[in-house]
């Protein structure tokens, strides 16, 4: 019973006194919870008291112990046309009733604070694992014990261990990434033949979901895993995107001589697959660019020769290309003696990209030997242009590393052999040299035409 008194009480029989405090009330209430056979107690000794007072009766009773003065007593609506007096007495019940609600309300508060810290507590915990489970993943995939040249690369995983497990605990971080790139989260490769590019898959993903390419050109297709994870984004956009590939599949000084399988088995796969996308151009860079009106290209990946002569012709070469949106994609901007070896001597697309970002919207990867990404329309999309600002937000690259990390991971868990090929020296590389002195040639018999 609230709002008695104690001469009308007998504690723990006919009810239960307390001091006049809301902490008083909740140290009861929990008193009663922990054992209820108290509040039983007192119920069945209620019911079998001798007789039952009426209202007019307990007020008799009130006044005796606490006489009050007349006075104008205030009223309110009871149900539909009812009213009752609201005696002072009552007026204590309302105030031992707010008190409990407080109480109610301050317990309640505690408990969802503690809910919510234990929560973000074994939330931090959980991504703390992942973390590691990734990072021991990817020093797994390393391999340093076999390859004395990734020694010093295994080496500099383990001093950044620490700050990797420090960013794991900013798991809110990766939550909004994983809402803020639902092209990244949403797909899954189909076609993964070969490790090199597969890495910046989940990225690609994003970019052409946001960017929506009408026109896609990739200079140097090979085994077709970056050309596929186009197409399949291109379709999953359904906004009209064709996808060109363009590849001798002969080979280059740093992949050898290609057999004619690795062409026929790349076009049955993307014909079969994505007739209404993909389109393969069997041609020299310097021939199919004349296949392509100016200013048709939205997005561009050069990924043939890598040495910075080349890079810089197949630059200059289709930047007249690009659309008022275009964007240029180059893979290998991180290739180095730690992830490649002495074969990094010939790679010269970081030497080439550093060159001429600096004109351009730009952001870059390091995993995965290092992907960049330049916006070189004069009018690019909004979104494409939000993909450079957040590339400097915390935890932006780690996301897109951390994806393709999965990617690589799937790849290696395939089992697949490695692609061999003929040693550069075997490659017919004289064709292509036939090819860009034709194309030099027609060049010279239009300025001779024009004159």
């Amino acid at each position: 019973m609230l709002g008695s008194f104690e001469e009308r009480i007998i504690d723990g029989e006919t009810g239960f006194l307390f001091a006049p405090e809301a902490r008083a009330l909740v140290e009861l209430v929990e008193k009663l919870r922990a054992d209820p056979t108290l509040l039983e107690k007192v119920a069945q000794a209620l019911v079998d008291l001798p007789h039952h007072r009426d209202v007019a009766q307990m007020v008799a009773d009130y006044r005796a112990v606490l006489p009050v003065s007349p006075r104008p007593v205030a009223r309110f609506a009871v149900g539909i046309g009812e009213e009752t007096a609201l005696t002072e007495p009552y007026r204590h019940l309302l105030e031992a009733y707010r008190h409990i609600e407080e109480a109610y309300v301050q317990s309640n508060a505690a408990y969802e604070q503690t809910r919510v810290a234990y929560e973000a507590a074994q939330a931090e915990l959980d991504s703390f694992k992942r973390a590691l489970a990734n990072w021991r993943r990817e020093y797994d995939a390393l391999q340093a014990r076999e390859n004395w040249r990734r020694v010093p690369k295994a080496l500099r995983m383990l001093r950044e261990l620490p700050q990797r497990l420090s960013m794991a605990e900013n798991e809110k971080v990766i939550s909004d990434m994983q809402q803020r790139f639902g092209w990244a989260e949403r797909l899954e490769p189909e076609l993964l033949k070969s490790p090199w590019w597969i890495g910046h898959i989940p990225f690609a993903y994003e970019l052409i979901g946001r960017q929506k390419p009408r026109v896609l050109v990739e200079l140097g297709t090979y085994s077709g895993s970056s050309f596929a994870a186009f197409c399949q984004v291109a379709e999953a956009c359904a906004a009209g995107t064709h996808c060109y590939g363009v590849d001798l599949w002969e080979g280059d000084i740093h992949m050898g001589n290609f057999d004619e399988s690795l062409y026929n088995e790349i076009y049955s796969y993307v014909t079969s697959k994505y007739p209404a996308v993909a389109t393969l151009v069997r041609k020299d860079f310097n021939v199919a660019v004349s296949d392509f009106v100016d200013g048709s290209v939205d997005l561009l990946h050069i990924d043939g020769t890598h040495t910075f002569e080349a890079v810089l012709n197949d630059f200059n070469t289709w930047l007249p290309k690009m659309s008022a949106r275009g964007v240029v994609l180059f893979h290998d901007i991180n290739v180095n003696m730690e992830n490649t070896g002495p074969a990094a001597l010939e790679f010269g697309v970081r030497k080439l990209f550093d060159s001429v970002k600096c004109g351009y919207p730009h952001l870059e990867f390091d995993h995965c030997w290092g992907l960049g990404v330049l916006v070189v329309g004069k009018n690019p999309d909004a979104a494409v242009l939000e993909l450079v600002e957040l590339s400097r937000s915390p935890g932006f690259k780690e996301y897109f590393a951390a994806k393709g990390a999965a990617v690589s991971q799937r790849f290696a868990d395939l089992k697949s052999p490695p692609q061999l090929h003929n040693t550069h020296r075997e490659a017919k590389i004289w064709k292509r040299a036939v090819n860009k002195a034709h194309h030099g040639l027609s060049e010279l018999r239009s300025m001779v035409g024009k004159a």
